[in-house]
């Protein structure tokens, strides 16, 4: 039976929908989530794509997912880009939907987009703690599923570095089959193993 919530958190620890869970430590740009498994040729009803970097440039560093892209027929053909940036320089969070240019989030959130069942929206979150700063949190409503990107900011200012953590809600009411990272396909099998 699937679970009702799907995640990559971390470096990424990934759980699917069937409560399998692993580490990715393939980098690059793949597939979180493909509705359905299989395409036929056809558009993905939902396609969540995420781009996992190293830390830093060493071989055994840790990689966090830094980039996250949502599209398919069930957001309307709309392509939504997620990319990671500490609200305190000058490349913060940023949104872009479409080929629209890229916007931030507002102090009292920011509504992306809200169009035939689809919501894009965001919010600022306040730390208490002079190591972490504020940071933002973006949900992704597509009828029963909502993508919930949150993002960490290590550190302050200039010295910080930003990372995203990426939840999926509602694929247990999902009638089609599940594809990608999240999916019951043994993706684990391709995940990569950490260097010697």
């Amino acid at each position: 039976a699937p679970t009702s919530d799907t995640h990559a958190i971390g470096d990424p620890d990934i759980q699917n929908v069937v409560g399998d869970t692993f580490d990715l430590w393939r980098t690059g740009w793949s597939n979180f989530l493909q509705i359905p498994l299989h395409l036929a040729g056809e558009e993905p009803r939902l396609l969540l794509r995420g781009n996992v970097e190293r830390y830093w440039g060493d071989q055994c560093a840790p990689a966090f997912l830094q980039e996250v892209s949502v599209s398919g027929r069930r957001l309307n053909r709309r392509t939504v880009f997620i990319k990671s940036g500490s609200l305190e320089t000058a490349w913060p969070f940023s949104v872009k939907v479409d080929s629209a240019p890229s916007k931030t989030i507002e102090p009292d959130g920011t509504l992306f987009l809200a169009e035939h069942g689809c919501e894009v929206r965001g919010e600022i979150s306040s730390s208490n703690s002079d190591e972490w700063g504020p940071d933002a949190r973006l949900f992704v409503r597509v009828g029963n599923v909502t993508i919930d990107v949150v993002q960490h900011t290590e550190g302050r200012m200039a010295d910080s570095r930003s990372m995203l953590d990426l939840t999926v809600h509602g694929l247990d009411r999902e009638e089609q089959s599940i594809g990608g990272w999240f999916g019951s396909n043994n993706g684990w099998l391709d995940a990569g193993k950490a260097p010697d």
